[in-house]
């Protein structure tokens, strides 16, 4: 079963992870994740396309690249569709730093204590 596999992957680094404290457990197929939003097209969690035009500094679009959109200020974009993707920054620490910077708050002192 793959909650098995996971569980067992994930215990070999993480030592104090044992049946006993796990409380559930939930896994989602590609096919599930098309479900959840119709953004996810033929389940790619990536975000549609990674095309060559959309790399680095134009994820998603060259306006929308640095995390916060143009004229509406306050809204930020966070998550895989941008970049680096998520599986790099969790889905948000680059919009995090964004805002922290936007706020004036040095962003290494919140995360000082959390490693």
């Amino acid at each position: 079963m793959f909650r098995d596999f996971i569980h067992e992957k994930i215990s070999a680094l993480c030592t104090n992870l044992t049946e006993d404290n796990i409380v559930g457990s939930a896994f989602l197929s590609p096919v599930d994740a098309e479900r959840y939003t119709p953004t996810f097209q033929h389940g790619d969690v990536g975000g549609v396309s990674k095309g060559f035009y959309q790399i680095g500094g134009h994820r998603p679009t060259p306006e929308l690249s640095q995390y916060a959109v143009p004229g509406a200020e306050g809204l930020y974009l966070a998550g895989t569709f941008m970049h680096p993707p998520g599986g790099i920054t969790g889905g948000g620490r680059a919009t995090a730093i964004r805002i922290c910077r936007d706020l004036g708050i040095e962003f290494d002192d919140l995360c000082e204590g959390q490693g």
